[in-house]
């Protein structure tokens, strides 16, 4: 298996929040998967997870953070190094950003295709209690049955943030039936919203490539969203999902305060 971390974005609600900040302004112009967490970059808290199952480990990022990234690099120890590459997709605004999705494919194409797929959003952390070769195990006993398997994780949505996450309608075993983008609370009965952390088996990829053929002509936001492509997915393959106890998404300041609280608190405590 290998690894792609989404590192493209530019962060834009968080910076709107770091530039009336004064305490947190020096933040300004930091990748968010660069973000001090507790003691250590936020991307820095996935590495030892990730080596002990993947082979290679691919961060996608853009023209404007691509030194920060090379530089974190460069600082890793050498056991990880050799497994972690820097992709540039060449873009220095949001204006002009590729999407998520086609930042996916770019980095498959880097993989040459070789192996099953683990996707990470680059502004995203689970609590310490996640345990990622379990995860890997359940999605390899899947595969047994189904090769064209993908694997998605889903933990507990409050009755308040419904309409701000990705919601997963779920059947038997956790087979995903439906994924809805910011829905209202009355448009369906789940409460499990849905991270940007998946598995696409190999034999799936081919979906990858007929989604973005499908949106060519449309819109970035059309491409944007990964949570549009799961949707995709969801109707040309077999999509389950594995429970959370719960994660952290920084996309602005305050939840960045609470990731940052949590990890120190972590540390402290050891």
């Amino acid at each position: 298996m290998d690894t792609i971390i989404l590192a493209a974005g530019y962060g834009t609600r968080l910076s709107r929040d770091l530039e009336s900040s004064e305490e947190y302004k020096f933040l300004l112009g930091i990748p968010k998967c660069l973000l001090p967490v507790g003691s250590k970059p936020l991307i820095s808290h996935w590495i030892p997870h990730l080596d002990l199952t993947c082979q290679r480990i691919v961060v996608v990022t853009n023209q404007v953070f691509y030194a920060q990234l090379q530089l974190w690099k460069d600082q890793l120890e050498p056991k990880y190094k050799d497994k972690v590459s820097i992709l540039n997709d060449l873009t220095d605004g949001n204006s002009i950003r590729l999407g998520a999705v086609a930042d996916i494919q770019l980095a498959v194409q880097y993989l040459q295709r070789k192996n099953d797929i683990l996707v990470v959003a680059g502004d995203t952390l689970f609590y310490q209690s996640f345990n990622l070769r379990s995860l890997v195990q359940e999605f390899s006993r899947l595969q047994q049955t189904v090769q064209e398997v993908c694997y998605l994780v889903h933990t507990d949505c409050s009755e308040e943030n419904v309409s701000k996450h990705g919601i997963l309608e779920l059947g038997d075993n956790n087979r995903v039936l439906r994924l809805l983008e910011k829905p209202k609370p009355q448009d369906t009965v789940s409460r499990f919203q849905c991270p940007c952390f998946y598995i696409l088996s190999n034999p799936a990829l081919v979906h990858l490539d007929a989604f973005l053929m499908s949106k060519e002509d449309q819109p970035i936001e059309s491409k944007d969203a990964t949570g549009t492509f799961i949707s995709y997915l969801i109707n040309h393959t077999e999509v389950y999902s594995y429970y959370l106890k719960g994660r952290f998404d920084v996309g602005n300041l305050k939840s960045y305060l609470v990731c940052h609280e949590y990890f120190n608190q972590k540390e402290n405590q050891k």
